[in-house]
C-alpha cells in the first residue's frame, strides 16, 4: 500500500520532481497507470523521452511499476504509477547541496493527485462537467487550492510572529512550508473520502430554492 503523503525535501529529488515534463507524466499517472507508449502519444513526446524521464523518476522512487502486460508480438509493456498519493516539497531556495529551482509561493510547490469521483460530488448537487470544460474545472479547482495554501502560510507566519522558541530562519521557513501544503493536502484528501459524498448529499437535502 502506498503512503499517502511523501515529504521530499532533498534538493536533487525536488529538480527532478519539479521538471515540467516529468510532472506531466506524474498528473497522467496520477489518473491511472500509465505505459511508456500511453504517455508518448498522449504528451506528443517521442517513446524515447519519455523512457529518459522514467527511469529518472523510477530511480528517484517517485514511480514504480505496478503491472505488466504482454501486447502484440509478444512484447512486454509496463505500467507505471506514482509511489505515494501527495508529495509535498519543502526546503530553502537555496541550500548546502545547491540552488533549489522552486517556483515562488509553497502552494505552487505541491503537486496533488486529482482525487477521484468529480462527477458524483458533482451530481451530488444535480450538477455536471460541461464537455470540454475540464481543463478550465482542473485550472479552477488548482486556483482554490493555491488560495487555501496561501491562507494556510499567512496563519502560519503570524501563529509564529506570536512566539520565539529559538527557532533558526530556515527552521521556520521550512514548518511554514510545510503548514502551507498540509491545508490543500487535507482538503483533497476529504475530498476523496467516500464520507464526504454521504455528507454533501445531506446537505443538498437541506438547501432548496426561495
Amino acid at each position: 500500500m502506498r503512503p499517502d503523503i511523501r515529504v521530499i525535501d532533498d534538493v536533487e529529488i525536488a529538480r527532478i520532481f519539479m521538471s515540467p515534463t516529468r510532472g506531466e507524466i506524474m498528473k497522467e499517472m496520477a489518473v491511472q497507470s500509465r505505459s511508456i507508449s500511453q504517455l508518448s502519444r498522449t504528451l506528443g513526446i517521442s517513446p524515447a523521452a519519455v523512457h529518459y524521464h522514467i527511469k529518472i523518476l523510477e530511480k528517484a522512487g517517485l514511480i514504480a511499476v505496478t503491472r505488466v502486460e504482454t501486447v502484440r508480438n509478444n512484447l512486454v509493456e509496463k505500467f507505471y504509477s506514482p509511489t505515494s498519493a501527495c508529495f509535498m516539497v519543502v526546503g530553502e531556495e537555496n541550500s548546502r547541496k545547491g540552488s533549489l529551482p522552486l517556483k515562488g509561493r509553497p502552494e505552487e510547490r505541491i503537486w496533488i493527485v486529482k482525487f477521484e469521483g468529480m462527477e458524483e460530488y458533482l451530481s451530488g448537487f444535480d450538477l455536471k462537467i460541461k464537455e470540454g470544460h475540464e481543463e478550465e474545472l482542473e485550472e479552477g479547482l488548482t486556483k482554490v487550492m493555491q488560495l487555501i495554501s496561501s491562507h494556510a502560510e499567512d496563519i502560519g507566519k503570524g501563529l509564529f510572529a506570536q512566539i520565539d522558541e529559538g527557532f533558526t530562519k530556515a527552521q521556520v521557513n521550512k514548518i511554514n512550508s510545510i503548514a502551507a501544503t498540509i491545508a490543500p493536502i487535507a482538503v483533497a484528501q476529504a475530498l476523496d473520502d467516500p464520507k464526504m459524498i454521504e455528507v454533501i448529499r445531506s446537505l443538498k437535502a437541506m438547501i432548496g430554492q426561495g
